[in-house]
């Protein structure tokens, strides 16, 4: 019943963690009716931080509204991925993300970042947003463009993100 982003996979920095983390406090300052949900494996960082530990701090006062749910199972998961406002992966380096394929055939919004390959499923405003990777500036104008469009634009992306993924289909592509 709340209104959240999502981020799901390993929690690390490769993953882009530490942009999200950056945004953060902005974010939540911005939107107080919205929650950041984490779901996946706490990494280590910098000599053993927890990344989640790291996430709770960056948003200062509205840590309240950073919800981790650890590892999940994808019958749990798919229900999540659903229902998020949308899905923010800004990872430094990637190959055809998994994360992003799942969240697309949910018909959701997915923000990633350009040059790590999802721009080869994102087209930009159309199905999704970019942004530049390692850009916390870049990051959080692409997911105030998720969050601001109206709920009939939200549901054109995400069926066009669901179109997107069918296009992959072995059958297809093959």
């Amino acid at each position: 019943g709340k209104r959240y982003l999502l981020y799901f996979g390993t929690l690390n920095v490769l993953k882009g963690l530490l942009s999200i983390a950056e945004i953060l406090h902005d974010l939540l300052s911005l939107y107080s009716d919205l929650y950041f949900v984490f779901v996946g494996k706490d990494a280590r960082f910098n000599g053993g931080f927890s990344v989640v530990d790291h996430l709770y701090s960056s948003a200062q006062e509205h840590k309240n509204k950073i919800v981790y749910l650890g590892t999940q199972k994808h019958e749990k998961l798919y229900p999540i991925i659903s229902h998020a406002e949308a899905v923010v992966l800004p990872s430094r380096i990637d190959n055809f993300p998994n994360a992003c394929l799942e969240s697309m055939a949910n018909e959701r919004i997915v923000i990633g970042t350009r040059g790590t390959s999802f721009e080869q499923l994102i087209e930009d405003g159309q199905n999704g947003f970019l942004c530049e990777a390692d850009n916390a500036t870049s990051l959080l104008a692409s997911v105030q463009k998720a969050l601001e469009i109206s709920p009939e634009i939200k549901r054109i992306m995400g069926a066009a993100a669901k179109r997107r993924v069918e296009e992959l289909k072995p059958e297809i592509v093959a």
